[in-house]
Order: C-alpha cells, then structure tokens, then sequence
C-alpha cells in the first residue's frame, strides 16, 4: 500500500507551507502545485490499480467460459 508514502509526501508540503513566509506567493504558489500534482498522481495510480484488478477479472471471467466452452465442445 502506497498511501503511508503519500501521506509522508503530503505532510512534508504542508509543512514546508505552514513555515513558509507570508509574503513568499511564489513558494506557496509552487507548494499548492506540489500537492495538486500529489492528488493527481494518486487518483492516476488508483486508476491504473483498480482498471488492473477489473482487467484480471476480466480474463479470468473470459478464462471460464473459454473452458466451458471447450467441455461443451464450441
């Protein structure tokens, strides 16, 4: 599971934000940018991990009635 790694990630943004200076828009600007490309990339790799397990469930759903398909003589 990925999500302590993320969540190390997250915390070390918003830290480095929370000691940013007020008047540092830039950082903070590039902070907020970092935990956006954060969420993105989780959402992206969720994706890819749950299309994954569907496309396993998919051969092997495709797996059975290609065997009884060959018991019944198709």
């Amino acid at each position: 599971d990925l999500k302590p790694y993320f969540d190390m990630v997250e915390a070390a943004i918003l830290d480095t934000w929370k000691k940013s200076p007020i008047a540092d828009e830039k950082g903070q600007h590039e902070l907020r940018l970092m935990m956006k490309l954060l969420n993105d990339l989780q959402a992206n790799i969720k994706t890819a991990i749950d299309t994954g397990k569907l496309a396993k469930v998919q051969v092997e759903r495709d797996n059975v009635i290609n065997k009884a398909k060959r018991f019944v003589g198709i």
